[in-house]
């Protein structure tokens, strides 16, 4: 269609002027973002952080771009940009919302909410209490029943390494061995 190419020929003239004046975009750390706005096209569903956090980015080149062309010199100069951007709706509110809630790295900040925070200030207190009560545990039990006094996890659960011919020693749930078989990791019942 003529026409239509035409149109999007213009609009690119207006693009390369406008950046050969110092007009810019800003568009460098921006992804695709069809595949977040097709999974938000069903019901019910949500995105993850990273897929929040992309789209919010996008929203704020968006924000930026309408920004700058709201200059009415600018605007009769770059109709066909200016027609385009000013289509693009009022989002600051939601950028506000969504600004440092998610951490650059995708993860939800612990400020995003005070219920949040009080739940993992909560997890971080839990977490302590069961590293202090397996570390006393083995300074409690025989020292030849502990491979080494160091607390890890396994299987998502805390445990401590036993030697193998010492397990009796330490009544709790096994989550597997060392390589050499001479360790067992123990979940101990005094912290399930």
């Amino acid at each position: 269609n003529r026409d239509h190419i035409n149109r999007e020929l213009d609009i690119t003239s207006e693009c390369v002027d406008y950046r050969a004046t110092g007009g810019g975009f800003g568009v460098t750390d921006i992804s695709d973002p069809e595949q977040a706005l097709s999974e938000l096209q069903v019901e019910g569903t949500s995105l993850d952080p990273s897929e929040i956090l992309a789209l919010s980015r996008l929203v704020a080149v968006g924000m930026d771009a309408r920004g700058q062309l709201t200059d009415p010199e600018l605007r009769a100069r770059y109709p066909r940009l200016s027609s385009i951007t000013s289509a693009i709706p009022d989002l600051r509110r939601l950028l506000a919302g969504i600004r440092g809630k998610i951490l650059p790295n995708g993860e939800i900040d612990d400020n995003a909410s005070p219920e949040l925070r009080r739940i993992r200030r909560e997890i971080t207190e839990r977490r302590a209490r069961i590293y202090r009560n397996l570390e006393s545990l083995m300074r409690d039990r025989s020292a030849s029943a502990i491979q080494e006094e160091i607390v890890t996890i396994r299987n998502g659960r805390f445990v401590i390494p036993v030697r193998t011919d010492s397990r009796a020693q330490v009544p709790g749930v096994m989550h597997g061995l060392s390589s050499s078989g001479q360790t067992t990791y123990v979940e101990p019942l005094g912290i399930m």
